[in-house]
């Protein structure tokens, strides 16, 4: 092999690197690890903000004693809002598989905008059913927001050429 075909640039979405195929297919356990991961670590990461801001200056504490309580408290909550964040996800991908099952003829009829956002208001409605109506209908809608924003981001970005992974129901 000459050194020019080995340090040869690629294009960033061949068909070999791409991740994306038509409901999930055969690389559905790639995009469930992804996408488990990925929610993970932004959870976790706005956790560590919540945390810090949870965190008060109390009038009987030194500085040094703030500060332990600080990343105490952060850390407390970055692991909260991580396993939050990967529990919905999975439960998500979950959910769009078995809807991709049950209904596949008239799920494919909607685009992915729609299917999306169906899969993320169920989703969002099932994970927060256990506390009542009224926070299950605001899970409903802050699933559909927040999974129409994810696959807004990340297709754009798979557009660019900057991921090889393209959200699909």
């Amino acid at each position: 092999m000459y050194a020019e075909e080995k340090y040869a640039l690629k294009p960033k979405n061949s068909k070999k690197d791409s991740m994306y195929l038509e409901g999930y297919g055969k690389h559905w356990g790639e995009k469930l690890t992804f996408t488990i991961g990925f929610s993970y670590c932004i959870s976790a990461f706005a956790g560590v903000f919540v945390g810090f801001r949870r965190a008060r200056l109390g009038s009987l504490m030194t500085s040094h004693q703030w500060i332990i309580n600080s990343i105490s408290q952060s850390a407390r909550t970055a692991g909260e809002f991580g396993n939050s964040g990967a529990s919905v996800s999975l439960l998500y991908c979950l959910i769009g598989k078995l809807m991709d099952l049950l209904f596949e003829e008239e799920i494919r009829d909607y685009g992915l905008w729609t299917r999306n956002a169906i899969t993320g208001g169920i989703t969002g409605a099932l994970y927060k059913s256990t506390l009542g109506f009224r926070p299950m209908v605001f899970g409903s809608i802050l699933g559909v927001g927040l999974i129409s924003s994810f696959t807004m981001v990340m297709n754009y970005l798979y557009e660019k050429g900057l991921t090889s992974y393209k959200i699909d129901v």
